[in-house]
């Protein structure tokens, strides 16, 4: 323990040199209750999830090597195509909650289809494609084709502007 200067135990002194780059200090505090009102509000009016695209895909990183990419890699990979399933699973069902249709706990999945179904007709293929893909990740039968994350993201797409016109309807009514 420095005994001398116990306000430095941990720390060292910056060498001269570079004590001129600490000239401003700038403190960011948690925002007002309104400020945050704000942010939740412009995230509620628009969702920039679902407009961010992957740069690759999972069997281009793991082609790109020859086959010598270490397994922790892989598990990073396939985490993150799991991911982009749950999160485009979980972001139907706040939709559908939105919409007065929620997900009841006790209802799996295939359970609650025919409810989806109902409430978009149009797109009874892509729904589908969603709820399978989903149980086929919850339940470690993860599929690593490219081609299913974008038939997943295709229909998602096309549900999250149906679903969006509903709401927009909804509101409209209310009004």
């Amino acid at each position: 323990m420095n005994f001398c200067y116990p306000h430095l135990e941990g720390t060292f002194p910056l060498p001269e040199a570079q004590v001129d780059r600490f000239i401003m200090r700038i403190v960011i505090g948690y925002p007002t209750q309104v400020e945050e009102n704000v942010i939740l509000e412009r995230f509620n009016l628009s969702d920039p999830l679902p407009d961010i695209r992957a740069v690759t895909t999972p069997d281009e990183i793991i082609g790109s090597d020859g086959g010598q990419l270490d397994c922790t890699v892989v598990s990073i990979i396939r985490l993150g195509f799991e991911g982009s399933l749950n999160r485009i699973y979980a972001l139907l069902m706040e939709m559908s909650e939105k919409l007065d249709h929620p997900r009841l706990t006790s209802q799996t999945p295939l359970e609650f289809l025919p409810i989806l179904n109902r409430l978009f007709p149009s797109s009874r293929d892509g729904l589908t494609t969603i709820t399978e893909a989903y149980l086929n990740v919850r339940y470690g039968e993860l599929s690593e084709s490219t081609l299913d994350l974008k038939g997943v993201e295709s229909a998602w797409d096309r549900l999250m502007i149906q679903g969006r016109e509903m709401l927009a309807i909804r509101k409209h009514k209310k009004y």
